[in-house]
């Protein structure tokens, strides 16, 4: 009972076309239909692509390409409907119900087999749809089954058996699709001529005319004109024939003004689509200029910026160090001041005494040697840290990374304990170091 359930479902589903993702395809097939009575074809193929593409990847999408293959039939376009039912037949695979999607393929290849007269094709293609499959199709494709059988029966001339499925097909459309009926009468103007029945065919041709009217189905109209003029010409009517003609002809140029107008329409769509999509490419040029130009005034200030610090940085450094080289002058002098004082009075007593010279007694003078070591009361901290340095073997490039301080502010310093100790260079100072005078 469940798997019974569930087969109807699939078939309502498959049939009425369930939702996708808001939109059935019903909804979609009525949009079109009416589109394309109208001879908006392009705007009928763009709503059906535009369905397409949103519900991509839906088990029953193979639907949409049914319609657009339909709608390439309608302007004759065999080779797109054909590539079209391709796609759908493909899509169909992962269908919820596969034997019901073959079914609707194959019933619109046959339609097609019909229309570009393939009879034979179209007549075996029809004889393998059972009457069961007939029911889940619906009433529109048993309507237009029934009606192709009655054409090919009209072909063979069995013009009885041809009438009983005309009037089938005309019951079925009756009733489920009255704007359709058009292509059925038409049919059956060209039947009632060969049968002699000549009486029926002014009252079938004003009613076909009166449906094609009140559905606005222009071509429907043209169809029956056409049909009419046919007739006439075999049966030689050659006088009514030439009046239909007439009208037939000022048909044929108000649809082809129709179709032109749908043109004109369509070319004026594509000049506003092509200026609008000119005007946002600008505007994406317009943006991605200003852009450019707004990351190189930003990139120009940052330089700018970067640049400033680094300057202010510079200047504090330099600040710094001259303070720094400012302090240690004031000290270096006020100890020379000291050493100065120092001397002098070291002097005045030397003097003063007069003491005779002692003699050391390994015979040599004792101006030649002085206490090892430096004379760390004479110099200043700094002065200090920097001759320690001197004696480890140190640079004037090592003290000063050593010291953050300068090479020059290294030198100056080094020249003030020279001075001080009354030395000339580095090498005496070495020497003074271990306790010996320099030469």
């Amino acid at each position: 009972m469940i798997a019974k359930i569930t087969t109807a479902l699939l078939l309502i589903c498959g049939l009425a076309a369930c939702p996708l993702y808001g939109q059935s395809t019903d909804a979609l097939r009525d949009s079109v239909h009416r589109l394309a009575n109208e001879f908006q074809y392009e705007d009928a193929q763009s709503e059906i692509l535009k369905f397409i593409r949103e519900n991509n990847g839906h088990s029953e999408i193979y639907l949409a390409y049914i319609t657009l293959a339909h709608t390439y039939k309608r302007v004759f376009d065999y080779y797109l409907s054909r590539e079209a039912l391709e796609d759908a037949a493909r899509l169909a695979k992962r269908s919820q119900n596969p034997t019901l999607a073959d079914l609707q393929i194959r019933y619109e290849l046959s339609l097609i087999e019909f229309d570009t007269q393939y009879y034979d094709t179209a007549r075996k293609m029809m004889d393998s749809f059972s009457s069961e499959d007939r029911r889940i199709l619906g009433s529109e494709a048993e309507s237009n089954i029934t009606m192709q059988e009655g054409f090919l029966f009209y072909l063979d001339e069995s013009y009885y058996k041809a009438e009983s499925k005309y009037n089938r097909a005309e019951s079925i459309k009756r009733e489920n699709d009255p704007c359709n009926l058009p292509m059925i009468l038409g049919k059956k103007l060209m039947l009632f001529g060969a049968m002699g029945r000549v009486s029926e065919l002014v009252p079938t041709f004003e009613y076909s005319n009166a449906i094609s009217d009140s559905c606005g189905i222009l071509k429907y109209k043209l169809y029956a004109h056409e049909m009419l003029v046919q007739t006439y010409d075999k049966i030689g009517l050659l006088e009514e024939a030439a009046e239909i003609r007439k009208e037939k002809f000022r048909l044929r140029e108000e649809y082809a003004a129709k179709q032109h107008r749908q043109v004109l329409r369509d070319q004026a769509n594509m000049h506003a689509k092509a200026q609008a999509k000119l005007a946002t490419e600008n505007q994406t040029v317009k943006l991605r200029f200003y852009f450019i130009i707004g990351l190189a005034v930003a990139g120009t200030l940052l330089v700018i910026i970067l640049r400033l610090l680094q300057s202010l940085g510079r200047i504090k450094l330099r600040e710094k160090e001259s303070l720094r080289i400012n302090q240690e002058m004031a000290e270096a002098i006020k100890s020379n001041s000291q050493q100065s004082e120092i001397q002098t009075k070291a002097t005045t007593t030397v003097t003063a005494s007069k003491q005779p010279e002692k003699q050391q007694v390994n015979g040599t003078s004792d101006h030649n040697k002085h206490p090892k070591g430096l004379p760390i009361e004479q110099l200043t901290k700094r002065q200090s840290e920097i001759a320690r340095m001197i004696l480890e073997g140190k640079t004037n490039r090592e003290i000063s990374e050593q010291l953050f301080i300068s090479e020059n502010t290294v030198k100056y310093h080094t020249k003030n304990i020279y001075q001080t100790l009354d030395l000339r260079n580095r090498k005496d100072f070495l020497l003074y170091a271990q306790g010996l005078s320099p030469n």
